[in-house]
């Protein structure tokens, strides 16, 4: 299952035909017979609860809310990467990870140029030491 959406960054949309669901689970799923304390938690991911964005001149762009790698070859190029969280972010130039590798980490928003517009795939780690 992905992670991401494709949303118009930095604007209210409606969720309901686009939405993707990010399941959260602690431990082993529940039976729908257990208490709800114990179920699998749904959220979608939005631009309001992303940990990593990246966007393009025009505004639209790629939301993504979990640890994992996103194949995103070819809908670039993007003009910015924002994070909320302090996982290390890679861009890496193909989308199976081989080629170059540009490390990214902070709750901050970088401009991005050069090759790093046009990456493979956008990883998540959950590494959270600063890129050296």
């Amino acid at each position: 299952m992905n992670k991401f959406l494709r949303l118009p960054l930095g604007r209210m949309v409606a969720l309901a035909a686009a939405a993707i669901v990010v399941v959260t689970t602690v431990g082993l799923a529940a039976p729908a017979s257990a208490d709800a304390s114990l179920r699998p938690r749904v959220e979608i991911c939005t631009p309001s609860n992303a940990w990593v964005s990246l966007g393009r001149a025009d505004g639209s762009g790629w939301v993504f809310c979990a640890v994992g790698v996103y194949d995103v070859a070819g809908t670039g190029p993007f003009t910015e990467m924002s994070s909320v969280v302090l996982n290390r972010i890679w861009l890496h130039q193909n989308p199976d990870g081989s080629g170059w590798a540009d490390c990214f980490r902070g709750r901050l928003s970088w401009p991005l140029h050069g090759r790093d517009q046009n990456p493979g795939n956008l990883q998540i780690s959950s590494n959270t030491k600063p890129c050296s």
